[in-house]
């Protein structure tokens, strides 16, 4: 599974995360620019999942260069999904070591505040970069090229013998 071949290959590759999915962006109204935000957001599956993306966006953003944890608190807000997603968000959070090094309130005022529809617009922006252009989600790009076999299992043998040839890194 993709969780084995990133537990695997962590420390051998460079993993961005993007925390956007399918969103429906426009112009904001006057009304909804009191976030900070020139863009309104309106994600494939309602407010709770771009909640869910801001709260990544601002994790991401305040613990920059752990992307094991920023990967492992991801995996756990999508095995929640289904339930409450700020309660989901809080328990994921803690469930990481990133309570040793930002309180829950800061993430919560970045979510609820400017700068996490800042990241969303940042994201945005990214997201509307890749290249190739995103199709689906998660849209998986190695080295500027599409992988669609990424929950297959084949992501890791794909990785070694293509990237990691000469690493001792069990398939």
């Amino acid at each position: 599974s993709h969780k084995l071949a990133y537990v695997n290959l962590y420390a051998h590759i460079d993993l961005e995360l993007i925390p956007f999915g399918n969103v429906e962006v426009k112009n904001a109204s006057s009304s909804s620019s009191s976030n900070g935000s020139l863009l309104e957001f309106d994600c494939q599956h309602g407010e709770d999942e771009c909640y869910g993306n801001r709260v990544q966006a601002c994790l991401i953003e305040h613990v920059q260069n752990n992307t094991n944890e920023s990967m492992r608190f991801v995996r756990c807000m999508f095995e929640r999904f289904n339930l409450n997603i700020k309660r989901s968000a809080s328990r994921c959070f803690r469930d990481t070591t990133f309570s040793q090094l930002i309180s829950w309130r800061a993430i919560e005022h970045c979510v609820n505040g400017v700068q996490g529809y800042r990241l969303m617009e940042r994201n945005y922006r990214r997201d509307e970069s890749l290249t190739p252009s995103k199709e689906y989600v998660p849209w998986v790009v190695i080295n500027g090229r599409n992988f669609t076999d990424w929950n297959t299992g084949k992501l890791q043998k794909f990785l070694c013998e293509t990237y990691l040839v000469d690493q001792d890194i069990p398939v």
